[in-house]
């Protein structure tokens, strides 16, 4: 993911579990098992919120190294003497047409969360032997105390029409039993180092058609 997709993506998060983007969505039905590839499904317009659990696993830690190559083509620049950060956020063709700038805690705030992300979900992946969930960062649930960004892992139940129901393959709860509880990130750019502990939730909702 681009660095300005991050940004993007932190800046407009939908508070709860509606901030978690869907990439390996996959549901159950009498032919299919925990291994099957995901079946196609129908999207539908209306979600609602369902349980959002706290990851239970053990935790686990990432690192991840920035260099800060001159100009905008890795999308930022890194000014040390008053420790920013300024993001390309939109480009215009190859040209920057948009910038963000930020601190370096919280750039590496969004960073961190990005690499505990890519590493819990291979992680959890293996614990599960299977990809059949979605995954993304954003604002923590409702009540939670944790700060943001935070790591989601999403399950669904669908409805479809004449009260057809496809529910998830993994029940949130075995996703929360098996995903890390937190990630202790560390990401590094040039002489600055930000690290941070990314909470991991695990949250059902249901789509439905009506």
């Amino acid at each position: 993911m681009r660095r300005r997709d991050v940004l993007g993506g932190v800046a407009t998060a939908i508070a709860g579990i509606a901030g978690c983007a869907s990439d390996d969505d996959a549901f159950e039905d009498p032919s299919t098992d925990e291994t099957a590839s995901t079946p196609p499904m129908t999207t539908f317009p209306r979600s609602t919120p369902g349980t959002v659990l706290r990851g239970r696993g053990e935790p686990i830690s990432v690192e991840r190294s920035v260099t800060d190559e001159p100009g905008y083509d890795d999308d930022i620049r890194h000014f040390e003497a008053n420790g920013t950060v300024k993001v390309v956020a939109a480009r215009s063709g190859d040209q920057p047409a948009w910038f963000e700038t930020m601190s370096v805690g919280e750039w590496g705030a969004i960073q961190c969360a990005e690499a505990g992300l890519e590493r819990a979900r291979d992680v959890l992946a293996e614990r599960l032997n299977s990809r059949r969930f979605g995954s993304g960062m954003g604002q923590p649930p409702d009540g939670s105390s944790a700060s943001s960004p935070v790591i989601t892992f999403t399950v669904e139940t669908r409805l479809g029409p004449s009260d057809q129901r496809l529910t998830p393959a993994i029940p949130a709860r075995r996703l929360a039993a098996r995903a890390p509880r937190a990630v202790d990130a560390t990401v590094r750019l040039d002489g600055d180092a930000v690290s941070r502990q990314v909470p991991v939730f695990a949250a059902h909702r249901t789509i439905g058609s009506g």
